[in-house]
């Protein structure tokens, strides 16, 4: 899940520098920044449940957290094919309308 957190950085990087091709397979791969909030606090939940695997003992911690963080983490990804879906999918014709593009 940090991964996936990373993958985001990496893909604001890209885009700053102007190396992301749209449509390409790093635009697939790579997860949009506003996707970082599922990312980001699925990480920050999993990690207690991390230690506590690890033998680290914090009272606080509650390893149910796992599946909240795996939900989030989930959501995130299914956001994100469903972003890929509507920014690639192209109009058989280009007079009609196509209601499952998205503008760029």
């Amino acid at each position: 899940m940090r991964g996936a957190t990373l993958l985001v950085g990496l893909r604001r990087a890209l885009e700053a520098k102007g190396r992301l091709i749209p449509r390409s397979m790093a635009d697939a791969v790579l997860p949009h920044p506003t996707l970082l909030g599922y990312f980001l606090f699925a990480a920050l939940l999993y990690v207690p449940v991390v230690l506590i695997k690890h033998d680290v003992a914090i009272p606080v911690l509650v390893t149910r957290d796992q599946e909240v963080a795996e939900a989030l983490f989930s959501l995130g990804v299914l956001v994100h094919a469903g972003r890929c879906y509507l920014r690639w999918a192209q109009p058989l014709d280009q007079t009609l309308l196509n209601l499952a593009a998205a503008p760029d």
